[in-house]
């Protein structure tokens, strides 16, 4: 077989969204604290990174000069670069209740085209410290629950304002930048036929070329699992309708089989109280129903046998988290043998966000490394790393 994508050790990334970080000053932290002890465990000379710059964060840096030289000169020095950025939380991200607010601003709102040509204008000032080739993931869309044909066109609208923008930077500093629409459970954009149809029949991104360049799709393993779609398909028709997929975050759902109520609801218990939506997917048969969150009485309606998934990112190297749950780790491994023939090569990047809400021995470096670990091991055995 002849392999056409693979990817140096340096490349593979985990997102930033991980760590809480309201100020510079625990930006710079960051990189000392976790980023550097991880390329030293890692054993690289150079690594990407993938960075999540809220609206607030992104103002103090841009207004901050003194402490973002700090950082830049910190990330210059041990050869640290930007390569992929999480727009998708453009406020708080780690705070008691975030729910459905994380998916606020929506793009029909201009606050949310705004924020996301302010930080396509710092890559562009800033070109030092990112690679030449950027992937952003944001929101898609919206939030479905308040959605509205109103707020498609004026989200189609501020795409294209986006993706010209995004042009204009390339023309003038031959920086790439890709902003890609991850799709997720109960948003405007969550299933690969809403996509598929956004960018053919709305985006029109076949007579576009702004559009073509720019625009694309981030692929949340978790989520398209977690909906209980085929990878593989998922995958191959986004590409054959000429989407580019820009960004493909390795990520794990949970999973299990109703046998014991008692016992599924006494695992889960450690889970709760989370300050994020868990939308949970049921499959009975051939019906599958969604609930908006995870929520313990639903599991009173739930039949034996039942297969449930649930939107919550655990550890991408774990195939069983209890004698209970289980995960989604399968779909990982069929987006890994896709890899090599895809059109165009994505950045990974591993997205376990929720490190904070679960409780193991390990440090949260050694937890994020051994992800990596995984991640870099699973892709040797298709021969798509470069040695």
């Amino acid at each position: 077989m002849i392999v056409e994508n693979r990817w140096q050790r340096h490349e593979l990334m985990y997102c930033g969204n991980v760590h809480p970080c309201t100020s510079v000053e625990e930006l710079i932290a960051q990189v000392e604290i976790h980023l550097l002890p991880i390329k030293k465990a890692r054993n690289l000379t150079r690594m990407h990174l993938g960075v999540w710059l809220n609206l607030s964060l992104l103002k103090q840096l841009m207004s901050q000069s003194t402490l973002r030289t700090v950082w830049f000169n910190l990330l210059s020095e041990h050869n640290l670069t930007i390569k992929s950025l999480n727009a998708f939380p453009q406020e708080e991200f780690h705070g008691k209740t975030i729910k459905s607010r994380v998916y606020f601003p929506e793009w029909w709102q201009e606050s949310r085209l705004d924020y996301t040509i302010l930080l396509a204008d710092f890559i562009a000032q800033y070109p030092a410290v990112f690679e030449q080739k950027i992937s952003i993931s944001t929101v898609p869309l919206g939030y479905k629950a308040s959605w509205n044909q109103d707020k498609q066109k004026l989200a189609v609208s501020n795409l294209n304002s986006i993706a010209t923008h995004l042009a204009k930077i390339k023309k003038e500093n031959a920086i790439h930048i890709r902003l890609c629409l991850e799709m997720e459970p109960d948003c405007q954009l969550e299933l690969t036929e809403e996509v598929i149809y956004f960018f053919k029949n709305e985006l029109n991104i076949s007579t576009k070329t702004s559009n073509a360049e720019h625009l694309g799709v981030c692929y949340d393993v978790c989520h398209q699992a977690v909906m209980f779609e085929d990878t593989v398909e998922s995958i191959v028709a986004i590409e054959d309708s000429d989407i580019v997929i820009g960004k493909i975050q390795i990520s794990n759902a949970m999973s299990f089989t109703i046998e014991d109520k008692e016992q599924v609801q006494s695992s889960l218990r450690s889970y709760d109280n989370s300050p994020y939506l868990h939308q949970t997917h049921l499959k009975t048969n051939s019906t599958i129903i969604s609930f908006p969150d995870l929520d313990f009485s639903l599991l009173n309606d739930f039949n034996l046998q039942d297969q449930v998934r649930i939107h919550f990112h655990v550890p991408v190297n774990l195939l069983q988290i209890t004698p209970i749950l289980k995960t989604t780790q399968h779909a990982i491994s069929e987006v890994i043998n896709l890899l090599s023939g895809m059109k165009k090569k994505p950045d990974l990047e591993i997205e376990t966000y929720t490190w904070l809400l679960m409780t193991t021995k390990l440090s949260l470096n050694e937890k994020i490394y051994n992800e990596i670990k995984w991640l870099e091991q699973a892709l040797i055995k298709q021969n798509l790393i470069i040695e």
